[in-house]
């Protein structure tokens, strides 16, 4: 049996990965909130945690979400994007650019053939509005947990907890990130390491392309949502 090639043992080199995902890496912006998100096919639809752009209410109930989002490329350029589906229950939501592509995307794995000990990338886009995320946009560790329903990995640096993507070794999407979690902890409460993770979101996602609004409890749902 032929050895395996060095790309096949580690992936992607850092700069690699970076040049390959961080075009598809974009922010959301609302009138009262913004986080990070992926785009996850040429035509522009774009995954986003649904909590970075519903409304709540001074109860934190959810109100609804925005049916026209701001979108900021890597490279500082603008574009509208309309709401397609969301699922409060998953916290993911659709958004599809409104002008016509094709984009830059990132291909799906959704953690497919990932292991425990696999390396893992966290690719984020800073806050406009909202508390500060405090982190790094782009941060690397290892796979840590690996089940069919949720991927966990470590790493040494606190990414953005604005949602955005963790990727594989080649730079394919396994799932929106979590906030993260101190994992050790020094006499001084330094945390030396990360914890984050997040649900694979393969089977809920064609559903919400599709033009599904699901809401847990939304405040003043119309006959259809309910």
């Amino acid at each position: 049996v032929a050895p395996k090639s060095e790309a096949q043992t580690t992936g992607l080199s850092n700069a690699q990965i970076i040049a390959k995902v961080r075009p598809a890496i974009i922010s959301v912006e609302t009138a009262t909130s913004s986080g990070s998100g992926v785009i996850i096919d040429a035509d522009g639809h774009i995954l986003v945690a649904a909590h970075s752009i519903w409304t709540e209410d001074e109860n934190k109930t959810v109100v609804g979400a925005p049916e026209k989002v701001l979108v900021t490329f890597s490279n500082g350029s603008k574009k509208t994007a309309k709401l397609i589906g969301i699922d409060e229950a998953r916290d993911i939501a659709i958004l599809k650019i409104t002008e016509k592509g094709p984009f830059s995307y990132i291909k799906q794995s959704h953690g497919s053939g990932m292991k425990q000990g696999d390396k893992a990338y966290i690719f984020g886009s800073p806050s406009t509005k909202g508390p500060a995320s405090g982190g790094e946009s782009f941060v690397s560790g290892t796979v840590s947990r690996k089940t069919l329903d949720a991927v966990e990995m470590t790493t040494d640096l606190k990414p953005l907890d604005n949602g955005g993507a963790m990727v594989s070794a080649n730079g394919e999407f396994v799932t929106i990130p979590d906030r993260s979690s101190c994992k050790v902890l020094e006499e001084m409460e330094k945390c030396l390491k990360y914890r984050i993770s997040g649900i694979v979101v393969r089977d809920a996602l064609p559903k919400v392309m599709a033009g599904m609004r699901l809401y847990t409890q939304k405040k003043n749902s119309t006959a259809e949502e309910i």
